[in-house]
């Protein structure tokens, strides 16, 4: 019974991303919903529509709805998979925020302020970080601690994913590999909790890839990346079931490692420098492996990444602590010698990537501080340019 619900429950959610998705992309052509090249620090060819979040939004709601339709006519103990409402709220709001900036270029103070007022939702719905619990106690500076520390991973998680959304495919796809990282880990310690809105959002990604893999025909924009964030972020916050404290809150930033070590990276790389940590570079983990390989083969290539991550999480909710400690070490270490030979290291010496390898409709792109991107050459229709002093918005803006 379980099993059905949760197929029915995907199935929604793909088919409403794969029908809507090209609707909402000819509607933002007649609207001109685009992201448009100016001539200036946009040198993008060709206006791509830039609405495709609102697809994946309501495909995840239209598979979760589906639940609360026939969870009338299910044993009492399937309730516990409905997410908390305010989460399903302040998933909403951000989307709806995110379309707003895409439209009309937010101000990041009105964004700042929206990302931590979802995220206070995620708090009041009981999901917090508690990692000082039995140092602090159960009083006011534990909670201070904990609501302070939830609030910068719920805004830090929904940049980052925007950061990392600079190639056709690579944000959906690899949130989508996140996801089913961290529902394996719950699977693992007996949880299905949760599982109802994993198969609602991984639905709607694969619908909106469809889409949005290279070359893409339509982006997700910020109404798109600060949604699967905000909901990543959120998920990730139902922890680990583990036994050991550290693990329990290590085993799901493992899970979404991709982002998060691309966030990481930036701001050391930018510190060492003597930069700014906002600072606007070309020397994301999608760029320089975009500069040794194809567009396609960047991307997939960083899936794997992702699945290295989501299998390492795995794998290390099904050890005890010292197992998962020394798996844990195995892993980093890998990651650390496939980052130098790449050259994402600070201080490591390594060819900078300063262009993409030549072939059709290539497409890179960089957040940078006031919603435009900065890309890499040859121009293609989703290239972006910033001028060098630019600086590239982490927490407070999208």
């Amino acid at each position: 019974m379980l099993a059905l619900v949760l197929f029915g429950g995907f199935v929604l959610s793909l088919e409403t991303a794969i029908r809507l998705t090209p609707r909402l992309r000819d509607l933002a052509i007649r609207r001109g919903w685009m992201d448009a090249p100016d001539g200036q620090r946009k040198i993008h060819t060709t206006p791509i529509p830039n609405v495709g979040g609102l697809a994946i939004a309501a495909g995840t709601l239209v598979g979760l709805a589906g639940f609360v339709l026939v969870r009338p006519w299910l044993p009492e103990s399937f309730a516990v998979l409905a997410p908390p409402p305010l989460i399903v709220l302040g998933a909403v709001i951000i989307a709806l925020v995110g379309f707003w900036d895409d439209l009309r270029d937010l101000h990041f103070r009105i964004k700042l302020v929206a990302q931590i007022g979802v995220a206070s939702l995620v708090i009041l719905s009981g999901y917090r970080i508690d990692l000082f619990g039995r140092v602090l106690g159960d009083g006011t500076l534990d909670l201070a601690v904990s609501v302070f520390l939830t609030i910068v991973w719920m805004v830090g998680t929904m940049n980052a994913v925007n950061f990392i959304d600079g190639m056709d495919g690579l944000a959906a796809g690899s949130v989508a590999i996140a996801l089913a990282g961290l529902a394996g880990v719950f699977l693992v310690g007996g949880h299905v909790e949760g599982m109802i809105l994993f198969v609602a959002v991984m639905g709607a990604l694969l619908g909106f890839l469809r889409y949005n893999f290279h070359p893409a025909s339509v982006f997700m924009g910020d109404s798109g990346s600060l949604f699967i964030g905000f909901l990543l972020a959120a998920y990730a916050l139902r922890g680990s079931a583990h036994d050991h404290p550290v693990l329990q809150f290590a085993i799901p930033v493992v899970a979404m490692g991709l982002p998060i070590l691309d966030t990481g990276l930036s701001i050391m790389r930018r510190l060492w420098r003597g930069q700014s940590p906002f600072h606007a570079d070309r020397e994301h983990l999608h760029h320089r492996v975009a500069a040794l390989t194809t567009h396609r083969g960047a991307v997939l290539l960083l899936y794997a990444l992702s699945a290295f991550f989501a299998v390492g999480a795995i794998g290390m909710a099904a050890l005890r602590a010292p197992a998962a400690l020394a798996l844990f070490g195995v892993g980093t270490a890998l990651v650390v010698i496939f980052l130098y030979q790449l050259g994402s290291l600070p201080g490591a010496e390594a060819r900078r990537p300063a262009e993409v390898r030549p072939h059709s409709a290539a497409r890179a792109r960089l957040p940078s501080g006031d919603g435009a991107s900065e890309a890499l050459p040859p121009v293609s229709s989703r290239e972006e340019a910033a001028p060098s002093a630019a600086e590239e918005s982490w927490s407070p803006v999208s």
